[in-house]
């Protein structure tokens, strides 16, 4: 087949394909015919393909379009119809479809159709575009643009691809601004778009072109903010032509309208008013710019408005966070500034290490030179200074300042020389000012105000010049501008203190805390502080001190700070953080007088009044330090009197007069007799007999402060007399006077109570002269009670109470007064009413409960009742003497009730709340002060009972001495004949009863004392004796029982069974047929025994006598038969029946230690007889551990013992017995060396009981075996 042939055929297959399918299959014959004669026939493999596509064989029709481009590359149909395959079954990612528009666009660009090109070449960058190849789509439009030239279209998509790359080179930078300058200059870029472009053309520092291009856009100035903000942004940044920089303001107002929140907005707005001069605007704008952005050229201009208006702190303040961004562009600027800020803070530390940042040059020079002179060094200043080529102000100014003669004139001199310079003149003026020269001060200032008349550092020093002329309303115009203009802390400083010396409280409050609100914390100190000061001036403790709390915070090393917040705490009554705050202040280095003189009166309030007098004496002489010392001498006697101790009341007056003396010279002379009157009246109530110590000075007109003579009581209520007048006569004080008065009564009362002398009626006069002078003082009214009551004017005495009432219902004082009047009168339903009034007022006074007991005494005779008053009030307050004395009194009445003693009301009041230790220590402090031989009987009966048997002893022998009468004498005799005979000295007893009336309570002690001493038939007539004289049949019980014991020791059983049975029927005696069953089986009766045993059941069946029953019972069984089973059943059944008796369980727990020796039993029996109350020893628990051969824990519980009793020989004994059982066992020659050497102190050392019970002698028998026996 020839080439003309195949062409024919090539022309009718393509006609056949234009008919569509029905064509098709003749294409595709033709095609197949070509193609078998020559299998790389380009056109016949692109018919193929194309009519393959056609009738749906999409793949075999991509084959022949492969194997079209494998035989002719360069042709564009098959790569057509490659992009046709993937393009009509919508696949629009595929690499041999992106490989088919590349080469398409390739072929194309060869040609002449540039709109084919350009169609082929879009769809190739869209291709790569949508696969995220954005490099190649800018290469390729890159080349095309360069190639064929800019459309809106590529420059569209160049764009758009670009803006969704993330960092682009330099290439595709300038694609971007190229095509973005296209379509700017077509007018139909989009603000996104310009957004981009401003920011490449700043990028690249092209600033002409942004103008330029920012400028364009006027007409888009009322919706579209961004070229605004970029010509804010180069005006701020000095990039903005002076053309454009004209119209500025109108770009700022445009640009607030659509994007209010501009930090260049505000920057530009800040330095258009700067630039205006208006600079405290300027800072305002300035300011809320760069809260939200740190641009460096806004801080700059923001630094020049501040040191404009001497605001060094902001200066400070933002030279630091720009210093803090490493990447501003000149940092060395802002250090200068920094340097500036630094020197007028007095910084000079601060500044110099600043300094060290910058190289040399003329500026770094000048601000050494400042340095130098501010330090005061003035050689190097001088130095400094002719180093520096020409002349500067500030080092002009600086020499000035450190001329030590006519330094005024220097300074006027400087003001002449720059007559026009506004910081110099201002610098000068402030300097006179603080050299008082007022006149050129203000002469000054007014050459200031034509330069910067709202100047506000000038303002506020002209508000000062104004209140140094005492013109305070137009200081406070002045100052109140200043304010408004710089919130500084010094110009808030003046105004707040302005506003305390014209007393405008809610205008200062409003000040501060609206200044503590917005000042940081580092800046807020002043206000703080002012705060503080003004909320304790209206007396608000708890405010001040959250507010001086706050000041501290700011900072912790002020002085002021810490007295002011001291002081505020002392007001709140916080002693103690008041205490520490003054020590603070003191070791701050601030001046200490102050601080110790509140640390002392402190110290004082808190009780520590040694501690405050140390203190106070450090500060000698200083008139408030002896005012205060005085003071707290003054608490020191009067706490000493409340506790009895007489002497220590002497030394504290005496202390207290010659302190007080030293101020009677000053301002506080009134102060000073005052407080000497007041310790006279506390020593009134000492022994007259008590000597003091007072200054001559006191004593006559040529006496000295330093010269002191004794004086007794009387004396010294005459000196307090007399200064008492003397306060009278020298103050002008109604008050006071009437005060002098009421004490005056007190002393004159003092007089005629204790000394027995006739000045009642004096003392009557002065309290009614109080309270004519003064009748609206309740307690000048009670006094005058007191006095009238004691002088026995009983109407005028009730109706001061009455009048003291009416004036102050609450006062717990005049009620209780009342009452004791009514009381005396024998009116006990109005005395219980008045109590009662003044329990309601004030329950912890003491006085009103003793006042209800005395009427429970007289009303219903409840001595229950009576007690738990007097016990109440005692407790209340532990130095009220008379509470002290009824209560030891009704104590000792419910020991010596015999019937009382198992009720519950004795287990409560002596039991359970220890009223016998209680009311011995509260007697005790009474007797110290007021003894009588009744309540020295009270205090001896009370140590008796608690074993303080030879302090008894000497109580009872002291109270026979101050007894008055024969009968008392003799029953104090008797006491003590008890006390000799318990401790067991009964030769004594012997000899004090002989001398005795042969009484019924003589003789028991007399025929007690023979039995012991052994004469039983001297024991036996005097027990006969004494039997005649028995007045009941109790006594004759006791007494035949009694008989009956010695009888056995002089005739055997028979004769002392006749005498114990008598005693035993007569009255029912217990310890009668107890005695009689012992000493049955002490000699083998056991028919007797069990008899006996039989009858205490029937007729002893309750639990108090039960245990008795239950241990004689196991002794009859025990001699009996010998068999421990018996006996041990015995008292169980017994537990059986009274489980709840303790006694039982401490019954059995002895059994098992005596005939058993099981340790373990025998201390369950214990633990229980302790749950049940009954009292358990620790010796006999040591004991059981000892039986079960539990030596380390025996020996624990022994040295527990001893800790408790040191002087019981069963612990020494159990002791020395578990340490010979660990020698035994661990063979410790420790143990056996203090074994030994402990027994030989049991029985040698004077401490140790040397009673003779039988029991006692056999543990003292037991230790000297075993001392001799290891010796």
């Amino acid at each position: 087949m020839d080439k003309s042939e195949i062409k024919s055929l090539l022309k009718e297959a393509r006609n056949l394909l234009q008919k569509g399918n029905d064509g098709c299959n003749g294409t595709l014959v033709i095609t197949k015919k070509i193609l078998k004669q020559d299998s790389k026939h380009y056109q016949a493999l692109v018919l193929e393909g194309a009519a393959l596509q056609q009738v749906g064989k999409a793949n075999q029709s991509l084959e022949s379009y492969k194997k079209a481009i494998a035989v002719d590359p360069k042709q564009i149909l098959a790569w057509q119809g490659v992009a046709a395959h993937y393009e009509k079954r919508g696949i629009k990612e595929h690499e041999e479809l992106l490989v088919a528009y590349k080469e398409i666009s390739n072929i194309l660009a060869a040609g002449e159709d540039k709109s084919k090109y350009l169609d082929a070449t879009t769809k190739y960058v869209g291709q790569l575009q949508s696969q995220g190849l954005f490099p190649q789509c800018v290469k390729v439009l890159a080349r095309v643009i360069k190639s064929h030239g800019n459309s809106t279209k590529l420059s569209t998509m160049a764009v758009s691809i670009l803006a969704q790359m993330g960092n682009i080179g330099p290439n595709e930078e300038f694609l971007y601004l190229l095509c973005l300058g296209f379509l700017h200059g077509m007018g139909s870029a989009t603000d996104e778009e310009y957004r981009k472009y401003f920011q490449i053309l700043f990028k690249q520092e092209n600033y002409t072109t942004l103008e330029k291009v920012c400028c364009d856009l006027k007409p888009r100035f009322n919706s579209f903010y961004y070229p605004l903000d970029y010509l804010c942004r180069l005006y701020v940044e000095n990039n903005l032509s002076s053309e454009s920089s004209n119209d500025v303001p109108l770009f700022v107002e445009k640009l607030f309208k659509l994007y209010p929140s501009s930090s260049f907005g505000h920057f530009a707005q800040g330095k258009v008013l700067f630039e205006q001069s208006h600079y405290v605007d300027a800072i305002t704008w300035l300011k809320q710019g760069v809260e939200s952005k740190l641009h460096e050229d806004a801080v700059y201009v923001l630094l020049l408005c501040l040191e404009k208006i001497w605001d060094f702190d902001g200066v400070e303040e933002y030279c630091l966070k720009i210093l803090k961004n490493e990447n501003i562009r000149e940092p060395q600027r802002f250090i200068i500034f920094n340097c500036h800020s630094y020197i007028h803070q007095k910084k000079y530390k601060e500044a110099a290490a600043a300094i060290d940042k910058l190289p040399p040059d003329r500026d770094v020079d000048i601000l050494k030179a400042l340095i130098a002179a501010g330090e005061g060094r003035k050689e190097e200043f001088e130095i400094l200074r002719q180093t520096i080529v020409s002349e500067d102000w500030r080092v002009e100014l600086c020499q000035a300042l450190l001329q030590n003669e006519n330094q005024s004139d220097h300074l006027i001199n400087l003001t002449q020389k720059y007559p026009e310079n506004f910081d110099l003149l201002l610098s000068c003026g402030i300097e006179l000012l603080k050299l008082s020269n007022f006149a050129d001060t203000f002469d000054i200032f007014q050459k200031c105000v034509p330069i910067y008349r709202n100047h506000p550092v000038l303002l506020c020093y002209i508000g000062q010049l104004f209140v140094e002329e005492n013109e305070l309303d137009g200081a406070l115009k002045y100052l109140t501008e200043a304010y408004k203009a710089l919130p500084s802390s010094e110009i808030g400083m003046y105004l707040s203190d302005l506003y305390f010396k014209t007393k405008n409280i809610e205008a200062n409050k409003e000040l501060l805390k609206l200044a503590t609100k917005k000042l940081k914390r580092s800046k807020s100190k002043w206000a703080w502080l002012r705060l503080g000061m003004l909320h304790l001036e209206l007396n608000e403790p708890s405010e001040a001190t959250v507010a001086l709390q706050s000041a501290i915070r700011s900072d912790h090393s002020d002085c002021n700070v810490w007295e002011t917040l001291a002081d505020a705490y002392y007001a709140r009554g916080s002693y103690e953080a008041s205490q520490k705050a003054f020590e603070a202040c003191v070791k701050l280095g601030a001046e200490p007088t102050y601080p110790k003189l509140k640390i002392g009166v402190i110290q004082r309030h808190l009780g520590e009044n040694e501690e405050s007098i140390a203190t106070l004496s450090e500060l000698h002489d200083y008139t408030p330090a002896l005012v205060e010392l005085s003071k707290t001498w003054l608490q020191v006697s009067s706490k000493r009197l409340k506790e009895g101790l007489g002497i220590s009341v002497v030394k504290a007056v005496s202390e207290c007069i010659k302190a007080a003396v030293k101020v009677l010279n000053s301002h506080e002379q009134i102060l000073g007799l005052t407080i000497i009157t007041a310790s006279i009246i506390v020593a009134s109530d000492l022994n007259p007999n008590s000597i003091f110590k007072v200054p001559t000075t006191l004593l006559r007109e040529t006496g000295k402060i330093d010269e002191f003579v004794d004086v007794d009581l009387k004396e010294l209520l005459g000196i307090g007399l007399k200064t008492s007048l003397a306060v009278s006569k020298n103050s002008d004080s109604k008050h006071l006077i009437s005060f002098q008065h009421s004490e005056m009564s007190k002393i004159y009362h003092k007089l005629a109570v204790n000394m027995s002398l006739d000045t009642l009626d004096k003392a009557i006069y002065h309290a009614k002269k109080a309270v004519s002078l003064n009748p609206s003082i309740s307690s000048y009214w009670n006094s005058l009670g007191l006095v009238a009551e004691a002088a026995g004017q009983k109407a005028t005495s009730q109706n001061a109470y009455l009048k003291s009432i009416q004036i102050s219902p609450a006062n717990a004082k005049a009620w209780t007064n009342l009452g004791f009047l009514y009381h005396s009168n024998g009116k006990s339903f109005k005395a219980h009413f008045c109590f009662n009034e003044a329990q309601r007022f004030e329950p912890s006074f003491g006085p009103c409960w003793i006042g209800q007991g005395l009427v429970a005494e007289a009303l219903a005779k409840d001595k229950e009742e009576a007690t738990d008053l007097y016990r109440h009030a005692a407790v209340l307050d532990d130095t009220n003497i008379r509470a002290n004395l009824c209560y030891a009194y009704w104590i000792c009445k419910t020991l010596l009730s015999p019937n009382d003693k198992n009720s519950h009301h004795f287990n409560y009041t002596i039991d359970h709340l220890d009223a016998i230790h209680v009311s011995l220590e509260k007697i005790s402090l009474y007797n110290a002060r007021h003894a009588t031989s009744a309540s020295l009987t009270i205090q001896g009966m009370l140590q008796a009972e608690v074993g303080l048997f030879e302090s008894s002893l000497k109580t009872f022998e002291m109270a026979t001495i101050m007894s008055k009468t024969d009968t008392e004498r003799r029953s104090l005799e008797v006491n003590q004949i008890v006390v000799l005979r318990t401790l067991e000295r009964y030769d004594e007893v012997l000899q004090r009863v002989d001398k005795l009336k042969p009484e019924f309570k003589t003789l028991a002690n007399k025929a007690l004392a023979l039995e012991k001493v052994g004469k039983f038939e001297k024991a036996y007539e005097t027990y006969g004796k004494l039997l005649i004289s028995c007045s009941t049949d109790v006594e004759k019980s006791n007494v035949l029982i009694s008989q009956g014991l010695v009888s056995y020791r002089l005739h055997g059983l028979d004769m002392a069974k006749t005498l114990l049975f008598r005693g035993c029927e007569l009255a029912g005696n217990p310890e009668g047929y107890i005695a009689l069953c012992s000493l049955a089986l002490v000699d083998s009766d056991l028919y007797l025994a069990n008899s006996i045993v039989a009858k205490m059941i029937e007729r002893f069946h309750k639990q108090k006598f039960i245990h008795n029953i239950a241990l004689m019972k196991s002794f009859c069984l025990v001699a009996s038969d010998g068999e421990q089973s018996a006996p041990l059943h015995s008292i169980l059944s017994f537990i059986h029946k009274y489980p709840r008796s303790g006694k039982l369980w401490k019954v059995l727990a002895n059994h098992f230690i005596n005939f058993h020796t099981e340790g373990q039993m025998a201390r369950r029996g214990l633990m229980s007889a302790s749950i049940l109350g009954e009292e358990t020893t620790l010796p006999a628990v040591a004991l059981t551990y000892l039986l079960e051969g539990n030596y380390e824990k025996a020996l624990k519980e022994a040295q527990c013992a001893v800790l408790e009793n040191p002087i019981d020989l069963a612990s020494l004994s159990i002791m020395v017995a578990a340490l010979s059982a660990r020698y035994s066992a661990l063979g410790s020659e420790n143990d056996h060396a203090h074994s030994i050497k402990l027994a030989q102190t049991a029985l040698t050392s004077p401490l140790v009981s040397k009673s003779k019970n039988l029991y006692y002698e056999n543990l003292r028998q037991w230790l000297t075996t075993y001392v001799s026996q290891f010796s």
